[in-house]
């Protein structure tokens, strides 16, 4: 993955939540109107319509980043250790995942969760903390560069 495929996906990720958030206040307001839900039909819409503005004025940004990037980019990657400026990343995740890139756009590593399960999503960010947590840095490759332990979320190992 380069810089360019990141805003491509980030791009998508909010356009889909932009229509599924204008798709659900359109369904309150129809809902509404038969009166199947009792109410003012402002204050149930608006959080939604307010978030698909908001989800599409991102998905605008990040398209118009990704097209201001060159099309047949290739970038050297000399390293995790050896650059001086890195951009950090967070991907969508109920714990830690960062993408590391390089000042080129070349994904240099990643710190990544390795206690990811399914139900971590179902769980409230205060719980989450409470939980031990293992993490690997790993560079382009999938090398792993280091380990790091956290118990209950409070000291370092």
């Amino acid at each position: 993955m380069n810089i360019r495929e990141y805003y491509q996906k980030t791009s998508n990720s909010n356009f889909h939540a932009s229509w599924i958030s204008l798709l659900l206040a359109v369904v309150f307001f129809i809902c509404h109107i038969f009166a199947m839900i009792p109410g003012n039909i402002l204050l149930i819409t608006f959080p939604f319509i307010f978030f698909s503005i908001a989800q599409f004025v991102s998905h605008r940004i990040y398209e118009n980043r990704m097209k201001e990037l060159p099309d047949q980019h290739i970038g050297t990657n000399t390293g995790l250790l050896k650059n001086e400026h890195v951009l950090l990343t967070f991907m969508p995740a109920p714990t830690l995942r960062l993408l590391l890139f390089a000042p080129d756009g070349s994904l240099m590593g990643e710190v990544r969760d390795l206690n990811m399960k399914w139900f971590m999503w179902m769980l409230p960010n205060f719980l989450s903390m409470l939980l031990a947590k293992r993490y690997e840095l790993v560079d382009h490759e999938g090398r792993l560069l280091a380990k790091y332990h956290i118990k209950r979320g409070f000291s370092i190992k």
